[in-house]
């Protein structure tokens, strides 16, 4: 049944449009108006399962169109299908993240080809976002935006190009004046950013140092940012290597999962501690008391106790202050989740930028 629930959704959208729309593409009309939850598997499971219904037909690998039955279907039961996301203004609602709001003028701002400073603002916005130093250049044949990751002798620099166009994918690309660009700001990398790229062009990426990020990879990556922020250096896995990034990098990925589940981890870890005090026993932990409690309590997570000293001892420090750890590494638990909370979102506000 999960597979069914919205696939009106990707019905309406494949009706808006009214011509063949490839997953990737479909990706970034469902990001556009704000239906980031859909994006990828999920997309294809319910384009599958619409396939099998008859309302759509595959007429190429992973594209497809909408079929007259499936016209019938729309006006029958969803006449209100969206409009497309050109066509739309942001609205942003008080409830919308930030990242979605830049996503949305992302894809508003790459149609909107009589208008190219636009486009140029929602990119700097968007990387400013991601947490690096950004410029725009403004004038005509310069670079659009240039990303400074400042890390010290550790970090680097990408130039990113993008040109707004009605069309979904871009179909030309200039490798020696995107060099040249480089060379002029002793940048790392060379990115650039379009709806979708025609195959040629991913080809011609690959063979000359150069990046092309979709947008629906950008919207994933800020989306990812507003919930499991990374570091610069994780982030410079968008940009090391050459040709097509449909998707957010692999180790990218993963270190989100492990922020994830250090988070899930420090949780139950206060958890646990206070449970063992509530019940009387007050008493003084080790780590291996912890560890062993998340092994018999939560067996299929694999917990290592690598992982569990890690909690321990970054609670235990004196500016999180949320366990008391003794020099024979007894510990006992000083402060509630809610008092941690506390903490933690005040350390955080004093450290964020004005």
């Amino acid at each position: 049944m999960r597979r069914v629930e919205r696939a009106d959704v990707i019905l309406a959208v494949f009706a808006t449009i009214n011509e063949p729309i490839s997953l990737e593409e479909l990706d970034a009309e469902l990001t556009s108006i704000g239906h980031l939850g859909l994006v990828g598997r999920d997309a294809k499971l319910r384009t599958i399962f619409l396939e099998a219904l008859s309302c759509l037909e595959e007429i190429g690998e992973e594209t497809y169109r909408i079929t007259e039955y499936g016209q019938t279907v729309v006006k029958e039961f969803y006449p209100e299908a969206p409009r497309p996301y050109y066509a739309q203004e942001v609205e942003p609602r008080p409830s919308m993240p930030e990242y979605e709001i830049i996503a949305r003028e992302l894809f508003l701002a790459s149609r909107d080809s009589d208008h190219h400073q636009r486009l140029e603002e929602a990119l700097a916005r968007a990387f400013r976002f991601l947490g690096f130093r950004v410029e725009i250049s403004g004038k005509p044949g310069e670079t659009d935006v240039i990303a400074y990751a400042d890390m010290g002798s550790a970090g680097y620099t990408a130039i990113i190009d993008a040109k707004a166009r009605k069309a979904r994918v871009l179909n030309n690309l200039e490798p020696q004046t995107l060099h040249k660009h480089q060379q002029r700001h002793q940048a790392d990398y060379v990115v650039v950013v379009s709806e979708g790229f025609y195959n040629p062009i991913v080809r011609v990426a690959q063979a000359n140092d150069i990046v092309l990020i979709t947008l629906s990879t950008l919207a994933a990556w800020l989306k990812l940012h507003q919930y499991s922020p990374r570091s610069m250096e994780t982030y410079r896995a968008f940009f090391q290597r050459p040709g097509l990034i449909a998707s957010v990098p692999d180790s990218v990925s993963h270190a989100q999962a492990y922020f994830e589940r250090t988070v899930t981890l420090l949780n139950r870890t206060v958890e646990l501690m206070a449970e063992t005090n509530q019940r009387g026993l007050k008493v003084s932990m080790t780590v291996d008391n912890v560890f062993f409690m998340m092994f018999s309590r939560y067996p299929d997570d694999e917990y290592k106790k690598e992982e569990v000293d890690a909690v321990c001892t970054f609670l235990s420090n004196s500016l999180v202050g949320g366990i008391d750890r003794e020099e024979d590494n007894q510990m006992h638990l000083v402060s509630t989740r809610a008092t941690l909370a506390d903490i933690l979102r005040v350390f955080a506000q004093r450290v964020e930028p004005t």
